[in-house]
């Protein structure tokens, strides 16, 4: 879990790394799975971001090769800190509103087929699969956290044994087609700038198919193309994505600065997810469009 402390102990080592004494912070905001802040040295703009050991590691490893790339679709790693989970970043200046969210998908494409010719499987970057996002939400069906009730923790373990053939096939025809996926792309991580589009905060960044940021995005936004035929797709893996990303939250238990709303917020999601999974055998069209 991040803390104020953590924070302030990876803005002094940032003053260090910018050889700085004269750092000035501001739009500090602190959760129990990341902190971000601000800051300033001189004219220079920074942020710096404190996340799961992890998580930090992957979104250094991706941005230092994105920058052995030239890519200028992702920010910039000014340094990072394995000790602290820390890495600083430049400051990236939107200039106007995301307004073509095909333009969104295009570029985590482009970014993820570059970073695939350069041997994106060498990078120390966890995998996203049907399987892991499976095998977190029985972890978490078993352990029963206070965020999980225990009926809807039941509920959830039974439709995935019952749904496991579906399931299995649905990993099966995801595999082997794995590059870097974003892991959270949505309208906030899609920055506009003079220089075109920028992708930020790549702390969920995976191995996998494609079709988990596209499912992503496509959730957070309502856009939808109708020509495509894997779309009835995009809400079962968003919706086993999200539940996948509630059973990692770090140290789930109350006062963690999590929303006390959280059991009701799961429990949605569960229910939606069950629903989802259980048409899934009746909507055959993304078997043909993945075959």
């Amino acid at each position: 879990m991040t803390s104020s402390s953590a924070l302030h102990r990876g803005l002094a080592w940032a003053a260090g790394e910018l050889r700085s004494r004269n750092v000035k912070y501001s739009h500090a905001r602190v959760l129990p799975w990341s902190a971000t802040a601000r800051f300033t040295v001189g004219s220079d703009s920074f942020w710096i971001k404190i996340s799961p050991l992890s998580q930090s590691a992957a979104e250094a490893a991706i941005l230092t090769r994105a920058a052995t790339l030239g890519l200028r679709s992702m920010p910039r790693l000014i340094a990072a800190s394995e000790e602290l989970g820390a890495c600083v970043l430049a400051h990236v200046e939107q200039t106007a509103q995301l307004r073509e969210h095909h333009q969104a998908e295009e570029a985590a494409s482009a970014i993820s087929a570059d970073l695939a010719m350069a041997g994106a499987g060498a990078l120390a970057v966890p995998a996203l699969s049907v399987d892991t996002c499976l095998a977190g939400i029985l972890r978490a069906c078993r352990a029963t956290p206070w965020w999980l009730t225990p009926p809807v923790a039941r509920a959830l373990a039974e439709t995935i044994s019952t749904r496991q053939d579906d399931v299995t096939e649905l990993d099966r025809r995801l595999d082997g087609t794995h590059t870097v996926v974003h892991g959270d792309l949505h309208p906030g991580n899609v920055l506009p700038t003079r220089d075109g589009l920028v992708i930020i905060d790549w702390a969920d960044a995976a191995l996998g198919h494609q079709l988990w940021d596209r499912a992503t995005y496509r959730s957070a936004t309502g856009y939808e193309d109708r020509a495509d035929a894997l779309s009835p797709l995009y809400p079962v893996l968003c919706a086993l994505k999200e539940l996948f990303d509630y059973s990692r939250m770090p140290d789930p238990c109350p006062g963690a600065g999590y929303s006390t709303n959280l059991p009701t917020l799961v429990a949605y999601a569960s229910r939606r997810a069950l629903s989802l999974l259980r048409s899934l055998a009746a909507q055959p069209t993304w078997k043909e469009a993945l075959s």
